[in-house]
């Protein structure tokens, strides 16, 4: 059985990117479902019903912002 622990250290939840982010939660939810279906800007995968964000492909992509 794969450890659950190992797994969530290294994704976000929508939960976590929503508050990272500062957006509501509706908005958070259909950018999330929109970044699955085009896997830009960064990686999102789906296990089920829930969307989860690998941290190293969204911090990828948060510190282009850091950067301007």
């Amino acid at each position: 059985m794969p450890n659950t622990d190992r797994v969530k250290c290294k994704m976000y939840s929508v939960k976590e990117v929503q508050e990272m982010l500062g957006l509501p939660k509706t908005t958070t939810y259909t950018f999330i479902k929109r970044v699955y279906e085009e896997q830009h800007p960064f990686a999102v995968v789906k296990v089920g019903r829930f969307y989860m964000i690998p941290k190293t492909s969204f911090s990828l992509w948060l510190e282009e912002f850091e950067d301007e």
